[in-house]
């Protein structure tokens, strides 16, 4: 039998000349709506698992703004890492708040949290510094979610929408027609997205239990990936799993190549299945 978890519902509001009249035009809400639904997905896959199922719906129309209900179905019972205790209202309205942290710009330097492995010091273009979950970062930093937020806010390119409010329960982000173009799509294009189950032999293990910085070898290549399984990283944490020479991994590795200017191929392992000793 699955478990059903109703989310807070999602409000998602315009603002501006073109909705005084309390309406909103059937292309501004289509692609809104399916961005929308890729982000909510994307946050879901990365708070609970790829054992979710995720059932995003418009429950109802309000004077410029549409409320939508997130419904969550388990394939199977799944959790929430304990010790990274964020919420899905949390990350997927902190998604926002790092794309306008970030002024459209890639990330300046990354540093894990020292008394918090969960978090990690995000620094800008200026300078500035402010810590996110790890879970925000590695939203924000896939490509899908980049092409969602582009779509989410592209209203705001249109004249009379001047604001977008988005609110997760307690959690609310609000971006203006100034903030637009932190958002757009135009860095890179994707030439290729592929996830597959494969066998990876741990070159460098991170042994403390971060995502990033670990080293495999697939037989011909040596290479670096970060890996998305918080349930795998928990137990590397707390020594549950002892590393020996030569030990392999099999995991579900997913590839994306992007182009901008050169080519640039990111490694995710999205899921650890077993290991092979």
């Amino acid at each position: 039998m699955t478990n059903e978890i109703e989310q807070d519902s999602l409000l998602f509001k315009f603002d501006g000349a073109s909705v005084d009249d309390h309406s909103v035009s059937i292309s501004t809400l289509v692609d809104s709506l399916n961005g929308l639904d890729k982000l909510a997905r994307k946050t879901a896959e990365n708070c609970y698992s790829k054992k979710v199922k995720v059932d995003v719906k418009v429950k109802a129309l309000q004077p410029g703004s549409f409320i939508v209900d997130i419904l969550l179905d388990y394939i199977e019972p799944v959790r929430l890492a304990v010790e990274n205790a964020i919420t899905f209202n949390e990350v997927f309205v902190s998604v926002f708040e790092l794309g306008k942290f970030l002024l459209g710009k890639g990330i300046l330097k990354s540093e894990p949290l020292q008394n918090d492995m969960y978090k990690t010091t995000i620094t800008n273009c200026k300078g500035q510094q402010q810590v996110f979950n790890n879970c925000t970062v590695s939203i924000y930093s896939n490509n899908n979610t980049a092409a969602a937020l582009d779509k989410i806010t592209s209203p705001l390119s249109k004249t009379g929408i001047d604001n977008i409010s988005i609110a997760c329960g307690s959690q609310i982000s609000t971006i203006d027609k100034s903030q637009r173009d932190y958002f757009v799509n135009d860095k890179e294009s994707v030439l290729s997205d592929n996830e597959s189950i494969v066998i990876l032999e741990v070159v460098s293990p991170v042994l403390n239990g971060a995502s990033k910085g670990w080293k495999f070898w697939d037989g011909d290549h040596e290479f670096t990936a970060d890996i998305d399984d918080l349930t795998f990283l928990e137990r590397v944490k707390n020594k549950e799993i002892i590393f020996q020479n030569g030990m392999q991994l099999e995991v579900s590795l997913r590839v994306v190549q992007t182009k901008h200017q050169r080519l640039y191929t990111e490694r995710t392992i999205t899921e650890v299945k077993r290991t092979v000793l």
